[in-house]
């Protein structure tokens, strides 16, 4: 096995990994979620929702429950995206130190 010092770039770019994970999980979740956009969703489209976070399990098994409320005739709702309010609302809220996906959960 070649180890690959930092710097060292040969070859075509990859694929950003991250971004293709994000295209499959829309991808997979396309007509079974309503992103949250401000208040809190008691009902879309007639049916009632259940919340989930957009972080940590949901991330690994997100499609599997989407598609399973989905089918008892649930509509799921998804928290947004991480982005800087919700790190830092996160960070204010924790009152003992912990890893940054769990900070990031609570700013949620």
């Amino acid at each position: 096995m070649r180890q690959v010092r930092i710097g060292e770039g040969q070859g075509q770019k990859q694929d950003n990994l991250f971004q293709v994970r994000e295209e499959m999980w829309h991808k997979s979740l396309a007509g079974v979620y309503k992103e949250l956009e401000g208040e809190p969703l008691m009902e879309v489209e007639g049916r009632p929702t259940v919340g989930m976070q957009r972080s940590l399990y949901t991330l690994q098994t997100g499609v599997l429950w989407a598609h399973f409320f989905d089918k008892l005739g649930f509509r799921v709702v998804l928290t947004r995206g991480t982005n800087s309010q919700i790190v830092s609302s996160g960070i204010e809220s924790m009152t003992a130190e912990t890893c940054f996906p769990i900070k990031i959960s609570h700013g949620m």
